[in-house]
């Protein structure tokens, strides 16, 4: 099928994809289906998509508001500055995803259970700027609450 609206087609294949190898996952455990690799692929495509055309129309929405609706919001490391809205945090999430500035957190079992970001200055890597945790079932309802924003807004007649 042809994508009609990149970011927005786009958005519901990737929500359709993650659904698709939960629904694998929970129905043939003895398949190795690697979820945390498709979440971080999802966020890849999500996070980075929409920068080039669509970033100023993500809403400005404070992370409280965010909260209030069921939105799961990375936790901010001590000692740097919680993102100002919405559209911060996915510019800030965006930056660590597409430079790889992430790291999975392991239980002692060795199983994924969330992923740190962060963001650093060009001059030096090693200076961070912003660090957050979210957990991957946080991440994953994060994602969905995205999907869901993307597909509720009008991408029509953005500018290039």
């Amino acid at each position: 099928m042809e994508y009609s609206d990149l970011v927005k087609d786009f958005a519901v294949r990737t929500q359709s994809n993650l659904n698709t190898l939960q629904n694998l996952q929970e129905a043939h455990p003895e398949i190795a289906v690697f979820e945390v690799t498709q979440l971080v692929n999802s966020l890849l495509g999500l996070l980075i998509f929409p920068r080039e055309k669509y970033m100023e129309r993500i809403p400005r929405t404070s992370l409280q508001e965010l909260e209030k609706a069921g939105w799961n919001i990375p936790v901010t490391s001590e000692g740097y500055k919680k993102p100002k809205d919405l559209r911060h945090l996915v510019c800030l999430m965006r930056n660590a995803v597409a430079h790889c500035n992430l790291e999975f957190i392991a239980k002692a079992s060795s199983d994924i259970e969330g992923i740190k970001l962060w963001n650093t200055t060009m001059r030096s890597p090693r200076d961070r700027t912003w660090e957050g945790e979210i957990s991957l079932s946080e991440l994953r309802c994060f994602v969905e609450k995205f999907v869901a924003m993307f597909r509720d807004l009008d991408l029509g007649n953005t500018p290039t």
